[in-house]
């Protein structure tokens, strides 16, 4: 009996950990979109008859954009739009460091613990 109360409290204080690992800082509730508002992505069909579509947050701050060449048709930048979404979903941050080529060795993961950003 004494193991599973052992075990019951391990499990408890386990529980509280993770969940209050899981809370926002001060300053990631500051600057995080507001609860319950979602952002919007923008289509807009250019004088080159190319679809384009900008991304903005809750308060309409830009975010990100397509590619210059822009989508044939509206469908094309719905697809795209949602490759963006996939790629993002569990996306790994890395520094590239380098001449601008596309290397291996120049890919860094972010060091979190490292302050300055340098």
């Amino acid at each position: 009996m004494t193991a599973l109360v052992r075990t019951a409290l391990f499990a408890a204080a386990a529980a509280g950990v993770l969940a209050a690992a899981g809370q926002p800082s001060a300053a990631q509730k500051k600057d995080a979109p507001k609860a319950g508002k979602a952002g919007t992505v923008e289509i807009k069909q250019g004088k080159d008859d190319k679809y384009r579509f900008n991304v903005r947050d809750a308060d309409g701050k830009f975010l990100a954009m397509s590619g210059p060449s822009g989508f044939a048709t509206r469908a094309e930048a719905v697809k795209g739009l949602d490759a963006l979404k996939a790629a993002l979903d569990g996306a790994k941050v890395v520094d590239v460091k380098g001449n601008g080529k596309d290397d291996e060795d120049d890919k860094k993961p972010v060091d979190k613990k490292k302050k300055g950003g340098n």
